[in-house]
């Protein structure tokens, strides 16, 4: 895959699984030192940092523009509020780097 990306297959349950890809990791490793002995580092980081993932739900959730619509208008609204409220965080990140 271009970037060198990794593909990981999860199956926490029967009939469930999770399919994750990911340019940060470089492996497939299973975190020893984690409790959740059989989930893969990238399992285990995500769900150590996906408060910022809720944040942002709970911000599109506060500040959207949805109204009652088809499933496609619903999505592009969707699409458009995470991408705004993405530019916001990154355009506050880079002007708290550019003041110290």
């Amino acid at each position: 895959m271009f970037g060198f990306n990794v593909l990981v297959l999860y199956i926490p349950k029967a009939k469930k699984y999770v399919i994750l890809v990911s340019s940060l990791h470089d492996d497939k490793a299973i975190d020893p030192e984690s409790r959740e002995q059989s989930k893969p580092d990238m399992v285990v980081f995500y769900n150590f940092n996906k408060g910022g993932i809720d944040t942002e739900d709970q911000m599109c959730i506060t500040y959207s523009g949805n109204r009652i619509l088809n499933r496609w208008q619903t999505v592009k609204f969707t699409m458009l509020n995470m991408s705004g409220i993405s530019s916001q965080v990154i355009f506050l990140g880079n002007q708290q780097e550019s003041t110290h």
